[in-house]
């Protein structure tokens, strides 16, 4: 079992890498297994000690194999998340220390953020406070702003992939959906993998035939500030994913129905949340805008 850390640049001539072997060779390391977070067929997450350095980490494995046959389109979106997440150096993005390769799976180490994901603490504690929400607009745009200068959308932007560390700062996680804007072949399939709900409408209107840009980043963050704002998400629906679909593509959201967020915070919300992304608002409005300013009394 070898440790590894993938710390090439990918940006450079705007070429993918899907050969790991490009990564840096390091000691092998031995982790202890505290806890278990998250179990499904292609991903086991755990929280666990490094020995070596006492550092609390996360231990994210992720499978290729499938029915004892290499599942290759899932080995290739593994190496794709390794790739991407382990070029990124930033204060708000989750850490990315290393990966260990077995024989059928990669396990990335991460870092470990203490109060875990938005999602399941507004589903323990309640409505995020409008501070703690300030710094997510903050911490998030900053992150987004990084990522895109690097030209990578995140492409799963929602509660469950920001998380706050032992301080509170604010991170954002899980590139598994991430891609490179200069990659068509990715780009065709960002939202394959993606989470229904916080799908932009360009993805799912074909003949608009809008360009994929960035900017569908910046609409699946509204829907993830309306959510941890109100605790309900516009989108949602008992009925399946084309339901889904067809309320994000064809029903304006009635912002007088979430009277809970102030004025200041839906005016934010309403333009990150225009259908047309050539109008939807940018990076540097979002983190200028006066909901961030703006100090209650």
């Amino acid at each position: 079992m070898e440790l590894v850390i993938c710390g090439f640049e990918i940006f450079q001539d705007n070429r993918w890498f899907d050969d790991l072997s490009m990564c840096e060779e390091m000691d092998e390391k031995e982790f202890i297994i505290k806890r278990g977070l998250y179990f499904s067929k292609y991903a086991e997450i755990y929280v666990a000690t490094e020995i070596a350095t006492r550092r609390t980490v996360v231990l994210k494995d992720l499978f290729y194999i499938s029915d004892g046959k290499v599942d290759e389109k899932m080995l290739v979106l593994v190496k794709r998340e390794i790739n991407i997440h382990s070029a990124l150096s930033h204060p708000n993005i989750v850490h990315f220390y290393g990966m260990i390769h077995e024989d059928d799976r990669y396990t990335l180490v991460l870092e470990y953020c203490k109060h875990g994901d938005l999602g399941h603490k507004y589903n323990r504690d309640g409505l995020l406070s409008t501070e703690l929400i300030k710094e997510v607009v903050k911490g998030i745009g900053r992150a987004l702003e990084y990522c895109h200068k690097k030209g990578i959308i995140h492409g799963d932007i929602k509660p469950e992939n920001i998380f706050l560390d032992s301080e509170n700062c604010v991170k954002l996680g899980d590139f598994g959906g991430a891609v490179l804007l200069s990659s068509k072949e990715q780009k065709k399939d960002i939202y394959a993998h993606g989470t229904a709900e916080f799908l932009p409408p360009e993805v799912l209107v074909v003949e608009k035939k809008f360009e994929l840009t960035e900017k569908a980043d910046i609409w699946s963050f509204g829907v993830t500030l309306i959510e941890i704002m109100s605790g309900e998400n516009p989108f949602s629906s008992d009925e399946g994913k084309d339901e889904i679909y067809r309320k994000i593509v064809e029903d304006d959201i009635i912002f007088e129905d979430f009277d809970c967020i102030d004025e200041l915070g839906m005016d934010l919300i309403e333009k990150m949340l225009e259908k047309d992304p050539q109008q939807r608002i940018g990076l540097s409005e979002i983190l200028t805008h006066p909901f961030l300013l703006h100090s209650e009394k």
